[in-house]
């Protein structure tokens, strides 16, 4: 909506209404009397700032997994390799995290069982999380915080799950 249609709303309706009353039941109300009848509650404000903050957050997170997935089965760092197979992970489970990776991903685009996926999101974050902690602790200090990204990005898992669930 803009300022001229909210005039105009607001100006009312001039024409006869009785013929609607009779072929509808309904009586019109000035938009003023409408909005003042049902006014806005919190909940309607959190509403309507989600409205496009949520397909931001759902692509947002979608590319997080999809970019990830790609770029572990483009670029495999020979050294996380090396500490991986250390502590008894073959190569072929960082291939097909890198896949799972992807499809999670797309599963968040498709909008998949939403609160299901986001469990799957959270266990697979916190066993990342947990592996890397083991072979690198180091990493929670780091200065672009590879692991420390993790605890907003479990934040954003949550929002998008609680909005996600209006369907």
């Amino acid at each position: 909506m803009n300022s001229t249609s909210i005039r105009q709303l607001e100006f009312g309706n001039a024409g006869d209404v009785e013929p609607f009353i009779r072929a509808t039941g309904v009586v019109p109300r000035r938009w003023r009397d409408a909005l003042l009848a049902s006014p806005a509650q919190q909940q309607d404000r959190w509403h309507a700032r989600f409205f496009f903050v949520r397909p931001l957050l759902r692509l947002t997170i979608a590319m997080t997994w999809i970019i990830s997935g790609i770029a572990g089965l483009i670029h495999v760092p020979i050294d996380s390799m090396i500490q991986l197979i250390g502590i008894g992970i073959p190569p072929e489970a960082f291939e097909a995290a890198c896949l799972l990776d992807i499809a999670v991903g797309v599963a968040v685009l498709l909008r998949w069982r939403t609160g299901l996926l986001a469990i799957i999101q959270l266990a697979i974050v916190g066993a990342y999380s947990m592996v890397l902690s083991i072979i690198q602790p180091g990493l929670w200090l780091e200065p672009l915080g590879p692991l420390l990204k993790n605890l907003p990005f479990v934040a954003s898992v949550l929002a998008l799950a609680a909005v996600e669930q209006d369907r």
